[in-house]
């Protein structure tokens, strides 16, 4: 069990870490004629920032890519090497100074409906257990103390998030089950809702948390985990906030003022951070970034099927898992936000529209 003041700890350790790091990298191409070419004394000093607070990724989906590409077989990856085809390998988590890292374990929200979301979460688990224990480069980690000593040490802290309140089938013991595994948040809802909370990309069926959903919030508080409310409805938010003793994450959200998809935070919950502790961890991803983004979807749909329309066929072509990154600067003196990892290392699930 974490106590409240290790909770405070940890989030402020996010916070701090990935502040630093977005102080140092602001200036990146600021003065140069090549907006893509890095001022290497601003570089030389974000390291060292880095290797003195260490910068926390909160959401990396490689587990789910090991899973969809080779079944789980780390054998058939030399993760000692870049590997194009995964989001993430670790020459390029070293390049990006990351000390401590949050793998995601994730399944679909329609395993809800078949009741498999606790098995196939326990496989995911099992993938990234094994990728961790698997070579010297990697450490799991359980507290904030640990993200501390494994880093000082050179290792890349590791740690499990588990994207989606269903996969936990109702359970409170399989709450606690995964927190023994490792999890230290759980996202409480994903694309779908879940029984007791309501998803921001679904129709509103609780209007927030439910009782139920209110204990499981309050079950995570008392092992340790984190509150992680994004993908979640606003009124889900604002309950969470109400309701836990502890601070909680956002570990992929961006704020609704600047880009209105369902998925991101209103200026109302933002206003409730400060007081909680918590912390936003944004992203690159284009859907959350810029509203324009929806258009050009729109507008990329429409010619695809208008091609369709012109060859005769109506035969589709698997959609690419990745967007193009961005790079992103984030005002230095904006608080409770941090760099999010999905911005970082790339993300699956988030780049496909959930309704296609």
């Amino acid at each position: 069990m974490i106590s409240r003041r290790r909770f405070i700890e940890q989030t402020s350790l996010m916070a701090v870490s990935a502040v630093l790091a977005n102080c140092a990298f602001a200036g990146i191409g600021g003065a140069n004629e090549d907006a893509l070419t890095p001022d290497p004394k601003l570089l030389e000093r974000a390291k060292a920032l880095l290797n003195k607070a260490p910068f926390i990724d909160t959401h990396n989906d490689l587990p789910s890519m090991f899973m969809e590409t080779k079944a789980g077989d780390l054998t058939s990856f030399d993760m000692s090497k870049v590997q194009p085809t995964l989001c993430a390998d670790i020459p390029r988590l070293r390049e990006g100074c990351v000390g401590a890292q949050y793998w995601s374990v994730f399944v679909e929200s329609g395993t809800q409906k078949t009741h498999t979301s606790l098995h196939e979460a326990l496989r995911e688990f099992d993938v990234a257990l094994r990728f961790i224990h698997s070579g010297t480069e990697l450490e799991q980690a359980r507290t904030a103390d640990d993200i501390e000593r494994i880093h000082q040490a050179g290792r890349i802290a590791c740690l499990l998030g588990v994207e989606g309140g269903h996969m936990i089938e109702n359970s409170p013991a399989a709450l606690r089950t995964f927190h023994e595994l490792g999890a230290r948040y759980m996202t409480l809802t994903h694309w779908g809702n879940v029984d007791w909370a309501d998803a921001a990309t679904d129709e509103p069926e609780r209007q927030g948390l439910t009782e139920f959903g209110k204990r499981v919030v309050k079950e995570m508080n008392r092992l340790g985990m984190f509150a992680d409310i994004s993908h979640v409805s606003a009124d889900t938010m604002r309950d969470t906030l109400g309701v836990t003793r502890a601070p909680v994450i956002f570990s992929h959200s961006n704020a609704f003022a600047i880009d209105p998809h369902p998925r991101n935070v209103p200026d109302d919950v933002l206003r409730m951070m400060p007081k909680n502790g918590g912390v936003v961890h944004v992203n690159f991803i284009g859907a959350f970034v810029s509203p324009k983004n929806a258009e050009f979807e729109q507008k990329q749909k429409t010619a695809v099927r208008n091609l369709k329309s012109v060859l005769g066929t109506t035969s589709r072509r698997p959609a690419s898992r990745h967007r193009p990154q961005r790079r992103w600067k984030e005002n230095s003196q904006v608080h409770n936000h941090a760099l999010g990892p999905d911005s970082l290392l790339g993300k699956r699930h988030e780049h496909r529209n959930p309704d296609a």
